[in-house]
């Protein structure tokens, strides 16, 4: 995997490493500053993230019902 290094906006570099756990594929994905900015902090990007690949997983499928029952580690 290669990874550059990005200059630091207000703590973010604007980057996302997302892990495959089944084939351990990793990738690094670009994070809009617009996205970053609405939905700054743990449980907001977290939440953003999830509804983002909502579609893997039968369990989200009426995700805005579920959302409240999911805590995230990342906690002010």
């Amino acid at each position: 995997m290669q990874y550059t290094v990005q200059p630091l906006q207000q703590g973010y570099a604007n980057q996302i490493l997302s892990i495959n756990v089944t084939t351990g594929k990793m990738e690094v994905r670009s994070l809009d500053p617009e996205v970053r900015n609405f939905f700054i902090g743990g449980r907001g990007l977290g939440l953003y993230l999830l509804h983002e690949h909502r579609g893997r997983w039968a369990a989200f499928r009426s995700f805005p019902e579920r959302a409240s029952a999911w805590r995230f580690p990342c906690r002010l």
